[in-house]
């Protein structure tokens, strides 16, 4: 059985890497998302929509997650950041701000865990 801090770390290696939605043949796409968030309200969903693009996504799965944290999205980059956490979280990819606010979201939250 694996944790969910083990469980992040290899989403944020998939996202990072650009293959997330890349599970094995016959398995669900959502795999690694399903397995970062179990039992979540939908925070799965939320993260695999901002992988693929929704800044809408992105801003939700921020507000559920890193409540009372600050954020900067750029055109190619996103930074969140809160005033007691060790950070802040950047992340640069480039023409993809959507993807870069995930990978800083997921980042401090797996920060979080510890």
């Amino acid at each position: 059985m694996t944790t969910q801090a083990e469980a992040l770390d290899r989403l944020i290696a998939a996202v990072d890497a650009g293959n997330a939605d890349d599970s094995p043949k016959g398995e669900w796409p959502l795999r690694r998302f399903l397995e970062a968030f179990p039992g979540s309200s939908g925070e799965y969903i939320r993260a695999a929509d901002a992988y693929r693009g929704s800044l809408d996504a992105a801003k939700a799965l921020h507000d559920a997650l890193l409540p009372g944290w600050g954020f900067s999205v750029h055109e190619d980059s996103a930074e969140v950041e809160d005033d007691h956490a060790v950070g802040p979280f950047y992340d640069h990819i480039g023409g993809d701000p959507a993807r870069a606010w995930l990978l800083a979201i997921l980042r401090a939250y797996r920060g979080t865990l510890e």
